[in-house]
């Protein structure tokens, strides 16, 4: 896998399950064209916590983009 770049994220929540973070580039539904719908919203992500529910900076692989960026939360 190849990461083509790193996205910096801020977490919209934490817990000692999961980060939850809104997705920038993800969208609910997209048009044929591949654009996001104008009423569509953006997706919700979670990542493992791994049992620390405080403040750190977090490296992981994005579920969207097949892998290819990485967020910084």
């Amino acid at each position: 896998m190849v990461v083509d770049k790193n996205i910096e994220v801020e977490a919209d929540w934490i817990d000692e399950k999961h980060i939850g973070i809104v997705c920038p580039k993800c969208r609910s539904s997209y048009n044929k064209d591949g654009s996001g719908r104008k009423n569509s919203y953006p997706k919700l992500h979670l990542f493992g916590s791994n049992g620390d529910p405080f403040n750190r900076i977090e490296h992981r692989i994005s579920h969207c983009d097949k892998g290819t960026n990485t967020f910084n939360i």
